[in-house]
């Protein structure tokens, strides 16, 4: 059944990017996209884990749904997640209508610069990002920094 979601591919950049993440907040702005989560059943682990997403600059184009604007997304997610077993919250995605629409109003040209569509999900809230980089990851565990990686354009990714 096409039913214009894509493939979803469950993406883990990070050691610590694997389980389940809620997502804390999120911000928009000219300097890029932000989003924080925290990971669940901190308390029964004893650390309490973070991790923030960030997509920099101005070229992010982003969608932001809460579970009231997702029924339909919902009634496909057993379909969309049946074989992504073990899955976190960041994704990739390929073929979806969103990025298709972008691809056609944009006339292609993001297609072009190599943007690439990211999802993250939690529970409640759900990201479609569709960006031209990879997005740079940190990973905290009780505050302190533990991994991370630098956002990195999809060129140079294609490249190596």
């Amino acid at each position: 059944m096409n039913h214009g979601f894509g493939t979803y591919t469950s993406w883990f950049p990070l050691e610590g990017t694997k389980g389940d993440f809620e997502i804390v907040d999120y911000t928009q702005n000219f300097a890029g996209l932000t989003i924080n989560l925290q990971k669940y059943n901190n308390e029964s682990e004893g650390k309490d884990t973070r991790m923030k997403v960030y997509f920099p600059g101005y070229d992010a184009i982003s969608r932001v749904l809460n579970e009231s604007c997702r029924y339909k997304f919902n009634g496909y997610q057993k379909e969309i997640f049946a074989n992504l077993l073990p899955y976190g919250s960041l994704f990739k995605v390929e073929g979806s209508d969103y990025m298709k629409m972008l691809l056609d109003e944009s006339y292609g040209i993001i297609g072009t610069l190599g943007f690439k569509h990211y999802a993250i999900y939690d529970g409640e809230w759900s990201f479609d990002v569709v960006s031209p980089m990879q997005p740079g990851i940190e990973i905290y565990i009780d505050g302190e920094l533990i991994e991370k990686i630098e956002p990195i354009h999809h060129m140079y990714l294609e490249n190596k």
